[in-house]
Parts: structure tokens; sequence; C-alpha cells
């Protein structure tokens, strides 16, 4: 089971797709041409999150709000890729101090909502993310728009990527997590509710937009 949980984590660090960082760096060199100061900013945000996942994620768990953070530079990298025609709100609320993790736990569904969502879609697009910890559960939904579809397609929504998250789901956190996905004509969601296993908390609530 540990070398299953090793080689999953090992797939997970691959699938920060290409056409990600290809774009983030095509990103970086347009507003280096036109002198922009979000160049810096841009940089500083690939940076921090290819350090963590690459340098801080061999542990068997992290801090949840290093996790926030990784979700917070990855939206905020690709809202600069999407420009207006993409709205994403990430709400946090609970007590999170002291809450640990499994690493790039979630990350896979932000992926998902991206690869589904907004790159499928030419009009407006939304990605609303929320998570909330409340006494030992950890609550996670995620809501993307997306280009109307056959019912059989919006059904099958995630394919590959979220069956190997079930999987390490069933690894990590056996007989305490819950994950359900459904869609309608232009959404797709996924909630994922997981027990914890608490050490200490300390009263910490926000909301991030």
């Amino acid at each position: 089971a540990r070398e299953t949980l090793s080689t999953e984590l090992q797939l997970l660090k691959a699938q920060v797709q290409p056409h990600f960082l290809f774009n983030t760096l095509n990103n970086i060199y347009s507003l280096t041409l036109l002198e922009s100061e979000k160049a810096g900013e841009i940089v500083r945000k690939l940076s921090a999150l290819l350090s963590y996942m690459f340098g801080e994620c061999d542990k068997p768990e992290v801090a949840l709000s290093q996790e926030i953070e990784l979700l917070r530079n990855y939206t905020e990298l690709e809202q600069i890729r999407y420009g207006r025609r993409l709205k994403v709100t990430l709400q946090i609320d609970g007590e999170l101090s002291g809450i640990q993790v499994a690493p790039l736990l979630l990350i896979p569904f932000v992926e998902n909502a991206f690869k589904h969502g907004a790159s499928e879609q030419t009009d407006q697009a939304n990605i609303d993310i929320q998570l909330g910890i409340k006494g030992n559960q950890l609550t996670f939904r995620i809501t993307n728009s997306m280009a109307s579809v056959g019912s059989e397609a919006r059904t099958n929504k995630g394919g590959l990527g979220l069956k190997n998250v079930r999987k390490r789901l069933a690894l990590l956190y056996p007989d305490r997590y819950n994950l359900i996905t459904s869609a309608d004509a232009n959404r797709f969601m996924i909630d994922l509710t997981i027990t914890l296993v608490l050490r200490r908390r300390n009263s910490l609530s926000h909301t991030m937009i």
C-alpha cells in the first residue's frame, strides 16, 4: 500500500500538464516585452507552485493552508491565461490551523475544472471552489461551467483523472471519505467529504475571492 501511495503521488506531480507550464511561460515572456509589473508576480507564483509540488510534497501529510496556497497560485496563474472571460471564486471557512492532509489532495479536481470547463468554452466561464472545516469534517465542493454536450459526455467528465483520485482517496482515507460527481446541462460538480484525524485546532475563518 505504501508503494502504491508513493507511485500515485509521483503520478500526481507528473500531472502538471505541459501546456499549463508553457502557457504560463509564454505569458511571462509577453508581459516582459511589455515591461509589465505583472511579469515578476507571475514568476513568483509559478516558482512557489513548483517549489511546493516538487520540494514539500514527499511528506505523508502537509498543512491544509499549504494546499490552499497551491490552489490560489494555480488558479491565479490560469486566470491570467483566460482573462476576463473566466471568473474564479475561492471560499475557505472553518478552523484551519493545525489541520493536516495528504499532499496534492485537491489540485486534481481544480485541474479537471479547467481542463473540462474553461478550456472547452468560448464564452464566459465560471469556476467556484468552496472548502470548509467543521469539527473533524473537511468538505470540498468545486463547480465549473462547461459547454453544452450530450448526457453521456456530461456523465463522463473527468474520466481517468478522477478515477485515479478515487483510488488515492481509498488508500489514504479508507471508509472515511465520500466523493460524489454530478452534472446538469451546463455545470459539472464535485463534492468531497473527508473525516480527518485532528491533532490540534485554533480558530481561523476567512474568505478569499
